[in-house]
């Protein structure tokens, strides 16, 4: 829960409940209180939900990378692998060759 001194801009009643330490300005009313606690809340809640869409979008970033990199993996063992098989190929036909001279 967010304090109400940590609302930026409101005003704090002295000891006793003799008014505010601006001078010249009454304590908050109830209502006010309420309103500050309200809104301090609704940007609480709002900024959590912006970290959770933050982190929801750095998750799938990584996401991305990772497979990207997995991707990238793959076909370089299928490359290696077909060039292995070109290169088989190339040598029984080389054999082949040697064999009818």
């Amino acid at each position: 829960m967010v304090a109400l001194a940590a609302c930026a801009g409101a005003p704090r009643a002295r000891a006793g409940g003799q008014g505010s330490i601006i001078a010249g300005n009454p304590a908050p009313s109830p209502e006010q209180i309420q309103s500050l606690i309200t809104r301090a809340i609704a940007n609480q809640h709002r900024d959590d939900r912006a970290l959770e869409e933050f982190e929801r979008i750095e998750h799938t970033i990584t996401r991305k990378a990772e497979n990207a990199e997995i991707i990238t993996d793959l076909t370089l063992q299928m490359n290696r692998a077909r060039q292995a098989e070109i290169t088989q190929e190339i040598m029984e036909v080389v054999a082949g060759a040697e064999g009818v001279s």
